[in-house]
């Protein structure tokens, strides 16, 4: 529950949990498809369209990831310096960089649960929305009259506003961080092995595990813990993606073979050029020059 609320805190001050960004979009792009008779007039463009927001998407990432990977340091070396050794021990160090490794630990199957709880977050957050908005929730607490009386008619006006239109993110955010703050111990009751990985925690525990060991550990060893950093926000981001992506699909009423055939472009589109899902092409670059040129030329 404590993820919970602290998930809810964040949306309160107004961030973004970055890795829930791709279920929503891909409800988004879902909803631009045009789609007659179960099938797609233009899997081109939407394949275009998906390569775009694959790009934002890991810009957001990355946003996620360095101020959680600098944050944990600063504060293992504050605490260091304030009690005089580590906060982490070298032995539970050892454990956080290990179940970082993509090939000796369970990383990215773990990553992939927590790609199911993203899409499910994204599902929960749909569903209390449109559970506002049937029964007028906003509106009600327009008209509660202890509620107008206490906060006055001009907050509670504002607070029906602010409900109306964030009650599903309020209420996703919190399963959310229940859902990631429970699946180890489910496991453990249960004696399987389900737990999550999710790319911001583990870019925390990849500084902690390095600041456990003094920063003293070698560079391939370090390698090893970024690149796990890395496949576990892919996993996280493919997983909950591709989950939305193909079930706001199938509510449009796209066939199962059309889906298929918009993910093999995808995949041979990604397979023949992936950069172009992590920066923009230099085409795109020139043609936002040329288009900026002329206004230069005519604001001299």
């Amino acid at each position: 529950m404590n993820y919970g609320i602290g998930f809810v805190i964040i949306h309160l001050l107004g961030f973004t949990i970055a890795t829930k960004q791709p279920a929503m979009t891909a409800a988004r792009i879902a909803a631009a498809i045009d789609a007659a008779n179960g099938r797609l007039s233009s899997a081109d463009r939407v394949a275009d369209l998906i390569t775009q927001v694959a790009r934002t998407q890991f810009i957001s990432i990355w946003g996620n990831v360095l101020p959680a990977f600098a944050t944990a340091t600063v504060v293992a070396v504050g605490l260091t310096f304030l009690l005089g050794e580590p906060p982490v021990a070298i032995e539970k160090g050892e454990k956080m960089l290990l179940e970082l490794n993509p090939l000796l630990s369970a990383a990215l199957p773990h990553a992939a649960i927590a790609g199911v709880f993203l899409f499910l977050a994204g599902v929960i957050a749909g569903y209390y929305d449109n559970l506002s908005i049937y029964h007028r929730i906003p509106d009600r607490i327009r008209k509660v009259p202890w509620l107008r009386k206490r906060l006055g008619v001009v907050r509670a006006n504002k607070l029906a506003d602010y409900l109306s239109k964030n009650t599903g993110a309020l209420a996703g955010n919190f399963f959310f961080g229940c859902m990631l703050g429970s699946a180890g111990f489910i496991g453990l009751i249960l004696g399987l092995p389900i737990d999550i990985r999710h790319i911001t925690f583990a870019a925390a525990n990849m500084a902690y595990g390095i600041q456990a060991h003094e920063f003293m550990l070698s560079g391939f060893e370090v390698a090893i813990a970024a690149v796990g950093v890395f496949l576990i926000g892919m996993v996280n981001l493919g997983v909950s993606f591709s989950l939305a992506f193909f079930t706001a699909l199938r509510a449009r009423g796209v066939r199962r073979l059309e889906s298929l055939s918009l993910a093999g472009r995808i995949f041979k589109r990604f397979f023949k050029s992936p950069g172009e899902f992590f920066y923009p092409p230099k085409e795109a670059g020139a043609a936002v020059s040329n288009a900026v040129s002329p206004a230069k030329t005519e604001s001299k």
